[in-house]
């Protein structure tokens, strides 16, 4: 009996432990915690379980949407027929605030371009946004009924333009306007007066306002003189009432002094002589220019030498009042 006793009691240790083990099993498997080295952190055994973090006060956490935002019309284009042909080509480019016309029927072949104002801008951008979703195809959108539309992300649209939409009212005001001031936005230019061209031998004197020549002249009676000298002619200013009063030249020179020579009137400063310039042009030299008080005349010029000789000189002069 002792014996068989004894088995019970070690087959019913045995059996215990093997319970205790399958319950520690069963938890460990089950165990939803923190993972570490053992049960801690990142620090291994010991670690402390990490909190979750809350959103700071205040901030709204970035939503990442999935729609794409309306790219803008970088470039609107609407064309006008004449009878059977496209003869302009209207081009709005609203994000730069310009607009060119092409003339297809007579024109030099370069477009002209004029800048808009941001009223102007404006109104083109509100009116394409009416008719954005107006999408056509060229064949049911013939050339002034529809408008062809770059975006600023590349893609292309053909959108149909009712007669009366604001888009083509917009469009046709700004293509009717280009019509009447010059495109590049600067006024004609003005015509330069022309240059009276003159040829003076020694002992002639030269009248500036009317461009009369007067032979064996006298210095009272004349703007400017011509002498003959050893290598060429010498021009002298006139005097008046009196000799004593002999009247301004400005000889216009280098930053060495030496009188200064200009390949056309064109290049001569519109320098009005000063009182104390008294100079003469010496040996007169082809590109020597000059200004000159008015003796005779009322006002002052500015004269270029294109030819110097003995026999003469040959000057071109513009008179100003």
């Amino acid at each position: 009996m002792g014996e068989g006793r004894q088995r019970v009691l070690v087959l019913s240790a045995l059996l215990v432990a093997l319970l205790v083990a399958a319950a520690f099993l069963f938890t460990l498997n089950r165990y939803e915690g923190p993972r570490g080295a053992a049960t801690g952190g990142a620090s291994g055994c010991g670690g402390e379980v990490e909190e979750p973090q809350e959103e700071p006060e205040g901030e709204e956490p970035v939503v990442f949407g999935t729609g794409e935002v309306e790219a803008e019309p970088a470039q609107i284009k609407y064309q006008v027929k004449e009878g059977e042909k496209v003869c302009t080509t209207l081009t709005v480019e609203p994000m730069d605030g310009i607009a060119s016309v092409d003339d297809h029927c007579g024109g030099d072949g370069e477009p002209a371009v004029a800048d808009l104002d941001e009223a102007t801008v404006s109104a083109v951008l509100s009116a394409y946004a009416e008719i954005k979703d107006k999408v056509c195809t060229s064949a049911d959108c013939p050339p002034g009924a529809r408008v062809e539309v770059l975006l600023a992300n590349e893609q292309q649209r053909v959108l149909k333009l009712p007669e009366g939409s604001n888009l083509k009212g917009v469009l046709q005001k700004i293509l009717d306007g280009t019509k009447e001031v010059p495109l590049d936005n600067t006024p004609p230019p003005v015509p330069e007066p022309e240059a009276v061209v003159v040829t003076l031998a020694p002992e002639q004197g030269l009248s500036l306002s009317d461009g009369k020549i007067l032979s064996n002249a006298s210095p009272l009676k004349v703007d400017l003189i011509c002498y003959a000298s050893s290598k060429t002619v010498d021009l002298q200013a006139g005097a008046g009432p009196t000799m004593a009063y002999q009247k301004s030249l400005k000889l216009f020179r280098t930053p060495g002094g030496l009188a200064a020579k200009f390949g056309s009137l064109a290049d001569v400063p519109e320098e009005a002589p000063a009182e104390t310039d008294r100079d003469m042009v010496h040996h007169a030299q082809a590109g020597n220019g000059f200004s000159l008080q008015g003796n005779v005349s009322q006002g002052w010029a500015v004269l270029w030498v294109s030819e110097a000789s003995t026999a003469g000189v040959t000057l071109s002069y513009q008179w100003f009042k």
